[in-house]
C-alpha cells in the first residue's frame, strides 16, 4: 500500500465517478419500469437483469465519494455543523422533492378519496429512491465519531476489516444449510452495530483517497469485483426463477458481491479520472453530471414516469439498446431541469 501522489486543482476522478453512479441508478430505476412484471423465464426480462445487476456500484459509489470528502480529518470536527447546516439542507432537499413526488402522485391517481391516505404516507416517506438521504443524514450523524478513526491508518483497516467480516462475509455464510443457524445465532447475540450498515463504504472511500494499492493488489481487485458481478447476475437469475417471480435479495448493497464490484468500478474510475483534462472532448458534460448529480438521483423518476405514461417503453426496441436510450433521455432531462431549479436563489444549490 503505498500514498497516492498529490495533484494541484480539481479531483476529475470524482466528477467521472459521480457522472457513471447517477447514470447506473437511472438505468436500475429503467429496469424496474417492467422488470418485476415481467415473466422471469422470458429473453426480455434477462436483458433487463442483464443491465440492472451489474449497476449495483451506483449507491455505495455516492456513499464512497461523500466518504472521501466528508471524512476528512482536516475538516472541522464540530457536530454542531451538523445540525445548523449539513443536515438541514438534506431536510430541506427531502421536503422540496416530496412535495413535488406528492403533487405528480395527486395527478396520477384514478380515485383520490381511496388513496389520500397512501400519498400523504409517501409524503413522509418519500419516493422509492429518497431513503438515500436518510442514509446519508445517518452517516453525517456518525461522522465526528469515524473522522479519529480515519486519521489512524490501523484503526481505519481494523473497522474496514470488522466491516468485511460481520456486515459482508458473515451473512453471506449464514445463508448455507446447517451452519447458518449457528452464524446467525452468533450474529444476533453479539448485537455488533458500530462497523456495520454503509459505514464501510463511507470510511473505504477516505482510505482509497489517502492510498492506493500496487498494480497487482488493484488487479486482484479488479477479477474479484468480477466475479461478484457475474456471481450477483447468476444468482439474481437463479433465485427468480426458482422462485417464479423477480429477487434481487442476493445483490443487495449490503452483500459481499456487490460490494467487490463497487470496488472494483470506484478503483477503475479513480485510476481512469486522474488521466481527464479540461481540455479533452466531453469534459464540460462530464463536470455538468458531476455538479448537477444530486439533481439527477432526485428528479429521474419524473421522466421515467413520463416515458411510461408516453408508452415510450424501453422494450419498444430490442432492450439490449432500449434501456440505456431511455436511460440517458431521462438523465439528460433531469439535468436540464437540476440546471432550472439550481436559479432559484438560495434554495437552488440545496436541491439540486
Amino acid at each position: 500500500m503505498t500514498e497516492l501522489p498529490k495533484r494541484p486543482g480539481r479531483e476529475y476522478e470524482y466528477d467521472l465517478m459521480r457522472a457513471v453512479a447517477a447514470l447506473a441508478v437511472v438505468m436500475i430505476h429503467t429496469c424496474a419500469l417492467r422488470w418485476r412484471a415481467l415473466d422471469v423465464q422470458s429473453a426480455d426480462w434477462l436483458v433487463l437483469t442483464l443491465w440492472n445487476v451489474p449497476c449495483k456500484f451506483c449507491v455505495p459509489i455516492f456513499f464512497m465519494i461523500s466518504g472521501r470528502f466528508n471524512l476528512d480529518p482536516a475538516r472541522q470536527n464540530d457536530p454542531r455543523a451538523l445540525f445548523t447546516r449539513k443536515i438541514p439542507r438534506l431536510l430541506l432537499a427531502f421536503l422540496f422533492w416530496s412535495c413535488v413526488y406528492t403533487a405528480v402522485n395527486v395527478v396520477r391517481t384514478d380515485d383520490l378519496a381511496e388513496d389520500w391516505k397512501w400519498i400523504v404516507i409517501k409524503f413522509f416517506t418519500g419516493e422509492y429512491h429518497m431513503w438515500f438521504l436518510f442514509a446519508i443524514i445517518g452517516l453525517y450523524l456518525a461522522t465526528p465519531l469515524l473522522r479519529p478513526i480515519a486519521a489512524d491508518e490501523k484503526k481505519c483497516r481494523y473497522f474496514l476489516l470488522l466491516w468485511l467480516v460481520f456486515q459482508l462475509l458473515l451473512p453471506a455464510l449464514a445463508k448455507l444449510p446447517r451452519i447458518g443457524v449457528f452464524i446467525t445465532t452468533a450474529l444476533d447475540k453479539m448485537k455488533l452495530f458500530y462497523p456495520l450498515g454503509f459505514t464501510g463504504y463511507y470510511l473505504l472511500g477516505w482510505y482509497w483517497k489517502e492510498h492506493m494499492l500496487t498494480r497487482r493488489k488493484r488487479l486482484a481487485c479488479y477479477l474479484i469485483g468480477l466475479v461478484g458481478t457475474v456471481f450477483s447476475t447468476a444468482a439474481v437469475v437463479y433465485a427468480s426463477r426458482t422462485a417464479g417471480s423477480a429477487d434481487e435479495t442476493l445483490a443487495e448493497y449490503l452483500t459481499w458481491n456487490v460490494a467487490a464490484q463497487s470496488a472494483a468500478v470506484y478503483l477503475l474510475l479513480q485510476r481512469l479520472g486522474r488521466r481527464i483534462r479540461t481540455e479533452k472532448p466531453g469534459a464540460a458534460l462530464l463536470s455538468a453530471l458531476s455538479r448537477y448529480s444530486f439533481g439527477i438521483y432526485l428528479a429521474h423518476p419524473l421522466f421515467l414516469w413520463l416515458v411510461a405514461w408516453l408508452g415510450l417503453d424501453p422494450l419498444g426496441i430490442p432492450p439490449v439498446l432500449g434501456v440505456p436510450v431511455v436511460a440517458a433521455a431521462a438523465v439528460l432531462l433531469s439535468l436540464g431541469l437540476s440546471w432550472l431549479l439550481r436559479k432559484i436563489p438560495k434554495l437552488g444549490p440545496i436541491i439540486t
